[in-house]
């Protein structure tokens, strides 16, 4: 599971202030309510929360986007950390269309 340097955290939850880490480990959660990968976020109602992602490694990205697009269009709203790869289909599909995509630094472990 992929960890956020606390400033890269700290700068976007100062703009958004999230209330759902929807992947994360009890020992990295950047939020107090949080999925667990044995609660598999990615099959979880997202609500109208304002949700912080980072996919966890081993799950395609078209996966976790496909989620955060369908989880926007019910009402929440979401924030991923991932990396800036313009080409894949995720990213065509779900990250053109519907952000403001900025750059950022690298995740631990990743």
């Amino acid at each position: 599971m992929r960890e956020t340097p606390q400033a890269t955290f700290d700068e976007w939850n100062a703009r958004f202030h999230f209330t759902l880490d929807v992947c994360a480990l009890p020992e990295n959660a950047e939020c107090a309510r949080y999925f667990t990968p044995e609660q598999d976020g990615l099959q979880q109602d997202w609500g109208r929360e304002i949700c912080w992602m980072i996919p966890p490694m081993g799950v395609p990205f078209c996966s976790g986007f496909r989620k955060a697009y369908e989880a926007s269009k019910a009402g929440a709203t979401v924030v991923c950390l991932v990396p800036s790869k313009t080409g894949p289909r995720w990213w065509q599909e779900y990250v053109i269309p519907t952000s403001h995509a900025k750059t950022s630094t690298p995740c631990q472990g990743a």
